[in-house]
């Protein structure tokens, strides 16, 4: 007697026959190995459950099974489902396709801080794969993606920032990756993709081909004359160094006024990478943009901002290039250069480093001095008036 056994190499099908006496009787009833023609272990099971007869289900390529006594545990799972009514033998549940799979990874995320909301980083991640990856792989089984699929994701990316691969690697990769490793696929093929992850970003002086002080100046001239919904959130992420991540959470209930009319910032604890409360003063540009409703009771729980957080990033490099930052190579900067820009002018001002990280919030308290040391609003609110000015003067770029 012989069986047809089919097994992929190299994404082609190779068709060979497999005489049943080659199959080797295990000390577990029902299961046996096979030694391919590489010499590979092979775990088959022949059952019987409910009436139904399974026969050369191969464990080891539908679930990785590497030793009888492996595939004995997993067949009493696979027993399980069964008596439930599913059958997880069925290639065509829908459950199979590469959408399903990641959206559900998606949706079962968890926050990197304790008791934070990260609803807004699963929301990116599913408009990234809705967008980019869906469209060529989304209907596809794992085992049925190729480099030619992956390619063609790669082509429609062109455009993007690099840095836009990491959603490649954090959805992709880690899932093609733990199928192959289980023998479930025969490769991966998010495996040899650059995601940049081994390259150490030069410093930002570097990278410009200008002086910071001459940048953040043009960054802060440009956004004054934007007429984007951008505006704000951009002015507050240049004026106050704050991360636009945390920006965009921010409610009207977050922002305040003193009796002596000073406007401030408090950012929550649960819109703070560094899960602690944030007290910062916003300078007269921001305070002109803010709808006149934002001090109102009623009003309290309204987002600053009601535009998708995916904007600040395709509108970022066209305020980089209104704003004609001058880089050395293909180099460029982000948001997140403006907290170190921040930092690298005031400390020329003569101000103490660690007193501008607790200004920025900044979390790392590696010695006695951090733990202590605690940075007034009254002082923070001076610290920023200096800045302010440097980005207000009319000195020449």
């Amino acid at each position: 007697m012989y069986i047809l056994y089919t097994t992929p190499i190299k994404s082609k099908v190779k068709r060979f026959f497999m005489r049943k006496n080659d199959l080797i009787k295990t000390k577990y009833s029902g299961i046996y190995k096979y030694i391919t023609t590489t010499n590979e272990e092979h775990f088959y099971v022949h059952f019987m459950i409910d009436g139904t007869r399974y026969q050369n289900k191969n464990f080891t390529k539908l679930y990785g099974a590497t030793t009888a006594a492996t595939t004995k545990d997993k067949l009493e799972e696979i027993k399980t489902l069964i008596r439930k009514g599913e059958n997880p033998f069925d290639n065509n549940i829908n459950k199979d396709t590469v959408k399903d799979i990641i959206i559900k990874l998606i949706n079962d995320k968890k926050p990197k801080y304790k008791d934070k909301d990260n609803n807004q980083n699963r929301r990116n991640l599913e408009l990234f794969f809705l967008k980019y990856v869906d469209p060529v792989i989304g209907h596809l089984k794992f085992q049925k993606v190729t480099d030619k699929h992956v390619d063609r994701i790669l082509k429609s990316m062109d455009k993007l920032a690099k840095g836009r691969k990491l959603f490649l690697h954090v959805l992709m990769y880690s899932e093609f990756e733990k199928r192959f490793r289980a023998r479930k696929i025969d490769n991966n093929p998010f495996y040899d993709i650059d995601y940049g992850l081994d390259q150490t970003k030069p410093k930002l002086d570097l990278r410009l081909n200008e002086s910071l002080e001459s940048t953040i100046k043009k960054m802060y001239l440009t956004t004054l004359q934007l007429s984007t919904p951008q505006k704000l959130l951009f002015l507050i992420s240049i004026m106050c160094a704050r991360r636009v991540g945390e920006i965009h959470q921010l409610t009207f209930n977050d922002i305040k006024k003193s009796e002596d009319g000073l406007f401030y910032i408090i950012a929550r604890p649960a819109t703070t990478k560094t899960g602690i409360y944030e007290k910062y003063p916003i300078p007269k540009e921001v305070i002109e943009l803010l709808p006149y409703e934002v001090l109102e009771e009623e009003y309290q729980e309204t987002p600053l901002f009601n535009f998708c957080r995916n904007t600040i990033f395709t509108h970022y490099p066209k305020l980089l290039k209104k704003a004609d930052v001058k880089f050395n190579n293909s180099y460029s900067m982000s948001t997140h250069d403006h907290r170190k820009i921040f930092i690298s002018l005031m400390v020329k001002k003569g101000f103490d480093s660690d007193m501008l990280d607790q200004c920025l919030s900044h979390n790392n308290k590696q010695d006695i001095k951090d733990v202590y040391m605690e940075v007034g609003f009254e002082k923070r609110n001076e610290i920023f008036n200096e800045y302010w000015k440097i980005l207000r003067s009319k000195k020449q770029l």
